[in-house]
Parts: structure tokens; sequence; C-alpha cells
């Protein structure tokens, strides 16, 4: 373990964190990238010694987060270092782009429930009542932000119901929202960590073609299953079910993009096209759909005429 690494992994990941409190909204999305740092020094060192600088790293800002009263950066950090790890290993290991995303949304999500279990005990209350609490101070915030811009007190009204049923539609998702979100964490830096590998020469070889990706051909049968079980009288199974069909239609939106990006490449799309195109496909929730039901349907059309081999 050396200094230089370990006082760089430091200043990287201190950078992206500190993107996150000092610059609003779009600070959030460079936080998000906080992971690679992790990724980039660990890389190929084994598990142990992985662990151990990870740990230092993490230990020590958690420690300075804490001390300048900054408890939600202490939490990114810890959880961020964590996929940091886990996606390194998983990579050293050659796992598939499949397996990659599913375990490193795992641990992704497994960090963040143990620390809303450890609040919910550290402040007697469980965490479904932590959720909320979360929930509604930020709509709350939200809300106090739009009076003060001197709305019309019919208009304040009308957001506060707005807020109300956000608030009620997002309790009965929000487990697909925790993995949805994790999963777009993990993709996200799956794909920059390519650029580091080619950096360093090591450029896994079985992700050469990732735009021929594929989702287990068995995930179908949780989306039918979990379709028709949103009809039933049942709150639970169709809370379940709601849940369930979220998550499994973003793993096809995954595959669809795969495909749009199967027929960019064939095409030889100049790199402007796709920015258009990814610009349109983030802001048009449309498109967003268009593309999960290609990849559902994919499952019997074939778009790309690939096998199915590649989808572990």
């Amino acid at each position: 373990m050396r200094i230089v690494d370990l006082i760089g992994c430091m200043g990287w990941v201190a950078a992206f964190l500190a993107a996150i409190a000092a610059i609003p909204v779009a600070g959030l999305f460079v936080g998000l990238l906080t992971p690679l740092p992790f990724i980039y020094y660990v890389s190929g060192l084994p598990f142990r010694h992985a662990a151990q600088f990870v740990a230092l790293v993490v230990g020590i800002l958690v420690a300075v987060a804490m001390a300048a009263g900054l408890h939600r950066l202490a939490l990114f950090c810890l959880e961020f270092g964590a996929l940091g790890l886990a996606l390194s290993q998983l990579f050293q290991r050659q796992a598939s782009i499949g397996r990659v995303i599913f375990y490193g949304t795992a641990v992704l999500m497994g960090v963040g429930l143990l620390v809303i279990v450890v609040t919910a005990v550290a402040y007697h209350t469980g965490p479904l009542d932590v959720i909320k609490t979360y929930l509604d101070r930020n709509l709350r915030m939200s809300f106090e932000a739009y009076q003060s811009m001197g709305i019309p007190p019919e208009k304040a009204a009308e957001i506060k119901a707005y807020g109300d049923l956000l608030r009620r539609t997002v309790l009965q998702i929000y487990p697909a929202l925790m993995t949805i979100g994790s999963a777009f964490v993990v993709w996200v830096n799956v794909l920059l960590s390519l650029r580091l590998f080619r950096a360093k020469a090591r450029h896994p070889e079985q992700w050469d073609r990732l735009s021929d990706w594929s989702a287990p051909e068995r995930l179908v049968w949780g989306v039918i299953v979990s379709g028709f079980s949103l009809f039933l009288p049942f709150p639970s199974i169709r809370f379940i079910a709601i849940n369930l069909l979220l998550i499994l239609m973003t793993a096809y939106l995954f595959q669809g993009i795969a495909i749009l990006s199967h027929f960019l490449n064939r095409f030889g799309a100049p790199g402007w096209l796709r920015v258009v195109i990814y610009f349109f496909i983030s802001v048009q929730q449309f498109f967003l759909a268009l593309l999960a039901l290609a990849g559902l349907f994919d499952q019997w059309v074939n778009f790309r005429r690939i096998g199915k081999g590649n989808t572990a």
C-alpha cells in the first residue's frame, strides 16, 4: 500500500463528495462517480489488501465528514467505498456484465438498507418510519422553497396536494426506486470503469460487445406473473407486483439501450448523433418506455439476430 496512492484516492473521493455539497443538483451527479477512484486504485490488488486500502480511505474521510457535521457525505462515502471495492473484485474475477450489475446493485442496496436499519435503531423507530421521515423532510423543504418564491396561495395549496400524492406514490414503489437508482449508479460506474481499464491496458475481453447483451430469458416469466398479479384484490400482493414489474422492466430498458447501441454501431453513427439521441431518451419518458418494450420483445423477435448465450 503506497502512501501516494492512498493520498491520491482520498483526494479524488473528497473532491467528488465535495461536489455533492457545493454544487446544487449537478453536484449529485458528479458525486455518483465516487466509486471510480476506489476502482482505479485497488484494481488488481488481492481482496485483503484492497479491503484494507478502502477501509482506511473510507475511515479517514468518514471521520472528517462526521467531525464537520456532514453526515450525509459520510454515508455516501461508506456506500460508494463498498461499491468500489465490490466492482473492482468482480472485474478482477472476470465476471460477466450481468453479474457485475446484479452484485454491484446488491452491495449498494445492502449498505443502504444497513444504514436505514442502524438509523432506525439509533432513533428507536422502524425502518419504514425513517423512510417516511426522510421523504416528509424533503417534500417540506421543497414546499417551503416554493413559498419563498412568493407564489399565490391557491397555487401553493395545489403544490402541497401534489406533494402529498407524490409522497404516497413514492412510498408504494420505494423498493423499486431504490433498486433502480442503485442499478443506475452501478451501470454508470461500470461503463466509465471500462475507460479506466483501457487506459491501464486491462480491458475485460468478455465485454468487447456490450451492445449484444441480453437479459436472462427466464425474467420474462417474472414480468408476466407480476403483470397479472396487479389485478388481484390483495394490496400486499399488488405492492410486491408493481415493484417487481418496475425492476424487471428496468432490466429490459438496459437491453433496449443495448439494442439501440448495436444499431448505432452497425450504421456507424457519429458521436454528435449519439449524444442527441441519448439526450432525447433521457428527457422523454416515451422513449424510455419504447426502449423497455423493445428489450422485452427482443426475447421473441431477436432484433439483433444474435444468440442468447451472453445473458449471464
